[in-house]
């Protein structure tokens, strides 16, 4: 929750740390990261959607054969 939260920092490390963070678990994003992404906010709604798609892409490469990612 504190990650997401951290998508609309007035600081832009700490949105890009976030941002980083979330991008990097693999997992199915959380109800509150989807959310997120109709944030009126455009810059949580634009980081939101960049890591929930890096979450489902971390998801789908440990599903795959080794020699296959």
């Amino acid at each position: 929750a504190e990650l997401i939260k951290q998508l609309g920092s007035g600081e832009f490390a700490e949105r890009e740390a976030a941002t980083k963070r979330l991008s990097a678990m693999t997992l199915d994003p959380p109800q509150e990261l989807l959310a997120a992404l109709e944030s009126p906010n455009p810059e949580v709604r634009t980081r939101a959607a960049k890591a929930v798609q890096a979450m489902r892409t971390n998801i789908v490469l440990t599903r795959l054969p080794r020699g296959q990612k």
